[in-house]
């Protein structure tokens, strides 16, 4: 399961704008780990969705 918290690490002008846009998935583990592939994988949908098993247009969606 993968936890993923709302508090910023360091605080600085932007930490609660990211925060507030994080909040609404906070509890969805699926998305979270969907946002973590697709960070890891340098933005790419399509290697992202291979990865996690899933078609492009679903991490699209």
């Amino acid at each position: 399961m993968s936890s993923w918290s709302t508090t910023p690490s360091r605080n600085d002008e932007s930490s609660g704008r990211i925060a507030a846009l994080l909040n609404p998935v906070a509890d969805r583990p699926e998305f979270l780990d969907t946002l973590r592939a697709y960070l890891r994988h340098q933005h790419d949908r399509r290697v992202t969705a291979h990865h996690l098993g899933l078609h492009p247009n679903t991490v699209d969606n």
